[in-house]
């Protein structure tokens, strides 16, 4: 189902590793006009291919540094703020005057977080959600490529040449380029089904993680990551808000409905070892193609004693 989704993944996750880490170019740099790459250089252009024979490490489709710092050299001051921003929006229109296309073109935001609660999808019983989510991703990911994606092409192999000749493309109506950077679309999937599990229907059913830690076993950990990251990767999902890593020594329900069950146990070393596989099974099972962003925040922990009690499963995964 993922079609525009993945196109520059390894350069999006390059991208955002400078513009987070604050190495934006030096005011004096941003006065200059970077000259644009050449075509065989292009930081935009997607990954050659590479023999055995070459003997070229794994590492060798991600860009350069020198082709990412290129990309954050052409683009503007509120090109790269937008990029730092995570964004919600209600329901699935993506329209022209949709408040989303908005957000993506014009104020350029890097990532999505989709939810069926803001009515982005729907699990209920006769829909079919993964081709619903795959339909919006892939609608979502052409927005920031200056394309509006009918819905009744959204899910169609994407031609040679793209965008084609029938697509319509936002910057001949607005006379803005498009960024043309992937967007980060993240979701919870924590297991047990609701609440923090976003893709139920069509999914394949998950365990809480507190359900996983009882069996101490990282081996069973992985497999369940590999399942997580393969289905979200299948519909063009690049970004899980988890595993939870915090540390329970003592039953604490967050909420009503909600009872602290998504973590992994209540020893660091253990809560460390089981996130480390699940993350890897995450990573496996996306073919590298979904990034897996750990919480939260260690003081929310409730294991009694100093907050370096806390850190360890965050290091060790």
């Amino acid at each position: 189902m993922r079609q525009v989704a993945n196109l520059f993944w390894p350069l999006r996750l390059c991208l955002v590793a400078v513009l987070s880490l604050g190495m934006i170019l030096p005011a004096a740099a941003q006065t200059a006009t970077p000259a644009p790459p050449s075509a065989a250089e292009s930081p935009l252009s997607p990954p050659r291919e590479v023999s055995d024979d070459e003997g070229a490490p794994e590492t060798a489709a991600y860009p350069s540094d020198a082709q990412v710092e290129a990309v954050v050299a052409s683009m503007s001051a509120a090109d790269r703020v937008g990029q730092l921003f995570l964004v919600t929006f209600r329901g699935s229109e993506t329209g022209f005057d949709s408040d989303i296309a908005e957000l993506i073109y014009g104020y350029r935001v890097g990532g999505i977080i989709i939810s069926p609660a803001k009515g982005n999808f729907s699990n209920e019983k006769g829909v079919d959600t993964p081709r619903q989510v795959a339909s919006l991703i892939n609608r979502l990911q052409a927005l920031s490529y200056g394309v509006l994606l009918p819905e009744e092409r959204a899910l169609d192999p994407l031609p040679e040449e793209w965008p084609g000749g029938e697509d319509v493309v936002m910057e001949e109506m607005t006379n803005v380029p498009p960024l043309s950077l992937p967007l980060f679309v993240a979701v919870e999937q924590s297991g047990d089904n609701l609440p923090a599990t976003m893709l139920r229907r069509g999914f394949t059913p998950l365990p809480s993680q507190m359900a996983i830690g009882a069996t101490w076993n990282p081996e069973l950990a992985n497999q369940v990551g590999l399942i997580v990251g393969r289905e979200l990767a299948a519909v063009g999902v690049n970004m899980l808000l988890g595993p939870n890593l915090d540390v329970r020594s003592a039953a604490a329900p967050d909420q009503v409905g909600r009872l602290g069950a998504h973590t992994f146990g209540g020893d660091p070393h253990w809560v460390g070892q089981m996130g480390r596989a699940y993350i890897t099974g995450v990573h496996e099972g996306g073919e590298r193609s979904v990034a897996t962003i750990a919480s939260n925040f260690p003081e929310r922990a409730t294991s009694i004693g100093c907050l370096s009690r806390r850190f360890p499963p965050y290091s060790a995964a």
